[in-house]
């Protein structure tokens, strides 16, 4: 499409009779250089757009028509975001070329008392701590929408992470859902730092992807406090592909096990445990508190005495999980066939239990 033909589709968004809402423009060749007109659409009176895809195809693919915002782009798209006619909700901008030069003007469309952001992809750009750092300060502001936020595969450490604690934290924060997953540098310390703020009374993250973040075991006492802590909402926590080892699920148990721990989705595949950690996880099937209703253990080492222990904790009345991950653990074909046996035995008395082996 290039930019000549997003400038002649803007004189159309802009007309009073348009009732276009959603625009995607992934992999049409864009540049900057039609980013002032797609500005002006967005502080048009009349524009009812809502969401608005600039993405391009993941980095480990080839081929298409990447769109070249950069930097200087999403500047002049913030000019727009932050008029009050702007209805927008919902910007992709994953792999756009972008870095830490552009996250003062996102922050000052984020804490713009006009916005309606919600949901922002900012995947595949090379934002680091800096930038993440600047974006922070208008997720902590009062005018601050934005409940879903995506940065993975964005070049970050542990050093933004009280940043974003801070964020999770703030009195006025509506962020329900953060994506941090492929940052290889977040570690152990960068969790630690973003569970003070989940542990927060203000924080409403319910959905949190930590996955290929470098960490190890020694980053489950934080997040076994952040499940267990009066004020927790998490729902859904990923953790694959990550050294966890079993030395310390056991901790991440206790929280699991917890009255107040809601988690519902716990993903742990590719996380190098054995069937030693199986007792733990048995119990918090079994625990009356323990709302999981899904459990990804694939891609582990567990064996057929893992998924013994397992099965003791599916069979309690108090277990309440509906999905259950065992692909590629190194379970033999007569344990397999006792799963499916335990699975077609559930169903009969009512529990609706897939089993995937």
């Amino acid at each position: 499409m290039e930019d000549s033909g997003v400038n002649q589709l803007c004189e159309g968004l802009r007309s009073e009779n348009c009732k276009l809402e959603k625009l995607n423009l992934s992999d049409c060749g864009v540049t900057y250089r039609c980013c002032s007109a797609l500005s002006s659409v967005l502080s048009s009176p009349n524009s009812q757009l809502t969401e608005l895809n600039l993405n391009n195809k993941s980095s480990l693919m080839v081929g298409g028509n990447n769109n070249n915002i950069g930097d200087p782009g999403v500047n002049q798209l913030c000019e727009g975001l932050r008029s009050e006619n702007c209805k927008l909700e919902k910007l992709s901008l994953s792999h756009c070329g972008l870095t830490s030069r552009c996250c003062s003007a996102l922050s000052s469309a984020l804490s713009s008392p006009h916005s309606r952001l919600t949901e922002l992809d900012l995947r595949e750009n090379n934002l680091e701590d800096s930038g993440v750092n600047q974006l922070c300060e208008g997720l902590r502001s009062e005018n601050c929408k934005l409940e879903k936020l995506n940065l993975t595969y964005c070049d970050l450490t542990s050093r933004c992470c009280s940043a974003l604690s801070s964020a999770l934290s703030a009195p006025h924060s509506r962020l329900t859902e953060l994506d941090l997953s492929n940052n290889n540098n977040m570690d152990d310390s960068g969790v630690d730092q973003l569970c003070e703020g989940l542990r927060s009374e203000s924080c409403k993250l319910e959905k949190l992807k930590l996955s290929r973040c470098h960490l190890t075991s020694r980053c489950c006492s934080a997040l076994s406090s952040a499940l267990s802590a009066s004020h927790s909402r998490l729902t859904e926590l990923e953790l694959s592909d990550n050294n966890m080892e079993d030395s310390r699920v056991d901790q991440l148990c206790e929280g699991l096990r917890s009255e107040n721990c809601k988690l519902e989705k716990l993903n742990l595949s590719n996380c190098h445990l054995t069937s030693r950690c199986c007792s733990s996880l048995s119990s918090v099937l079994s625990s009356p508190h323990s709302q999981l209703t899904e459990l990804n253990l694939k891609s582990n080492n567990l064996g057929d005495s893992g998924a013994c222990q397992l099965c003791e904790g599916l069979r309690t009345p108090n277990c309440k999980l509906e999905i259950l991950w065992l692909v590629d653990n190194e379970i033999s074909e007569s344990e397999e066939k006792n799963l499916r046996s335990l699975q077609e035995e559930l169903n009969r008395t009512g529990r609706q239990v897939d089993i995937d082996t």
